[in-house]
């Protein structure tokens, strides 16, 4: 009768696990995200927590009206479909200041027309003889859904593709209007996943001296930040996530709200292009915060990349913004699982 009572516990613990694992992901692999273009934007829509949507907004922003992450906004919504544009009851949750996808410090090794080092590109302008100058600019933007281009005001359903082709002048081109780098930026974007691919190519002969590549602007999750496993961390006080060389290279980190409630994890591929931390010295981190409450992959920094005309660097991350309801959740499936994997093989 034990060995029966034994049996019949190990299969309801078993489903039950199953059953956690369908729950933490019902809010939102049971919804179908919705997408529509508007102008120069992009609302992507999916629902985030148990009857609250989630609208992130892609699109034109900073004084180079570049694209990149604008601003996001929470809506409550109790039906069964997803709101595809943002209600007049939406509230906000993040608008956009300073730059997601960032910026670089990069001159022209051939012809350049003076200034000192200074980022370009994103939300960066340049002041030059008391005028400022843009320094890059939105090439192209184009939305896909399903292979097929969404059309302005049309919403699409499921996973989405977007392509960006941005144009970057050099800190030493801007009064001559030259532009060094072609970037393209690829997201690929599914209920609260967005996938970030980046190549940039040199256009002419250059030096990139300083670039983050994936970052983040914290006060909505003004709780901390937390470094791969590590504890949780101020985000009004510098800090790091720990000296290569000591640590090894930490591609991940969470910010989370001061409640709890709302969490963003940002992770780097650490086997693609300069994912590998290899262009910094062995002595810095591969992810650092300032006091003014932003987080920053460190991806090139100490270690300068030279690239000729046509010569390129990659890179791959992730955001995924994260609900504490699906958290919890999965947090006490995966604790019910080790436990019954550990009844059923324990360690002699």
């Amino acid at each position: 009768m034990p060995y029966f009572k034994n049996i019949i516990a190990l299969i309801l613990a078993i489903c039950f696990v199953f059953t956690l694992h369908s729950i933490s992901f019902a809010g939102q692999a049971s919804l179908i995200q919705k997408t529509i273009k508007q102008g120069d934007d992009v609302i992507i829509s999916f629902r985030y927590q148990k009857d609250t949507d989630m609208h992130v907004v892609i699109g034109k922003c900073g004084i180079n009206e570049m694209v990149n992450f604008k601003a996001i906004y929470l809506e409550k919504n109790t039906s069964d479909d997803v709101n595809a544009v943002i209600g007049k009851n939406a509230q906000l949750f993040m608008q956009a200041c300073t730059d997601w996808l960032g910026p670089y410090v990069v001159k022209a090794l051939e012809n350049g027309d003076g200034g000192g080092s200074a980022f370009t590109g994103g939300w960066h302008s340049i002041k030059r003889d008391e005028k400022y100058y843009k320094t890059g600019m939105t090439y192209s933007f184009d939305v896909m859904s399903n292979n097929r281009t969404i059309k302005e005001n049309k919403v699409a359903n499921g996973a989405v593709d977007i392509q960006i082709i941005n144009l970057i002048k050099g800190y030493n081109t801007v009064k001559s209007e030259r532009y060094l780098l072609r970037e393209e930026i690829r997201i690929k974007a599914y209920n609260g996943q967005f996938d970030i691919k980046v190549r940039t190519t040199a256009l002419e002969p250059i030096y990139i001296t300083k670039y983050y590549g994936l970052q983040t602007q914290n006060g909505t999750w003004n709780g901390g930040v937390q470094y791969g496993n590590d504890g949780i961390n101020l985000i009004n006080k510098c800090s790091e996530s720990g000296a290569k060389k000591d640590v090894g290279a930490i591609n991940n980190f969470s910010l989370w709200s001061e409640d709890k409630k709302h969490r963003l994890y940002c992770s780097i591929n650490d086997k693609v292009g300069i994912g590998s931390f290899k262009n910094i010295p062995d002595n810095m981190s591969t992810i650092f915060t300032e006091a003014y409450g932003k987080t920053y992959f460190n991806l090139i920094n100490g270690n300068g990349v030279h690239l000729l005309s046509e010569e390129s660097v990659t890179w791959e991350g992730r955001y995924v913004f994260v609900s504490t309801y699906h958290n919890v959740l999965l947090s006490v499936a995966d604790r019910i699982k080790t436990l019954v994997l550990k009844y059923l093989f324990p360690i002699s």
